[in-house]
């Protein structure tokens, strides 16, 4: 049987995943790239190294004409 410690671990692991994928998908969604460039964001190690690649490369929204708001 699962115990209460468990449970609760588990539902903070959900409630952070659920949180970095939100937030991952923001910033990507800012940024003009696919939301797909989420799923590697969730594993350890690739996620810092996602993070550096998307940082120092130029953004897709960047390279396109400015919107007009009038």
């Amino acid at each position: 049987m699962i115990g209460f410690g468990s449970l609760l671990f588990f539902a903070m692991l959900a409630v952070v995943l659920a949180a970095v994928v939100v937030l991952t998908l923001k910033i990507l969604q800012k940024a003009g790239y696919s939301a797909w460039w989420c799923i590697p964001s969730l594993v350890p190690g690739l996620n810092l190294i996602l993070i550096w690649v998307f940082a120092y490369t130029r953004w897709p929204r960047l390279s396109l004409p400015p919107e007009d708001h009038s």
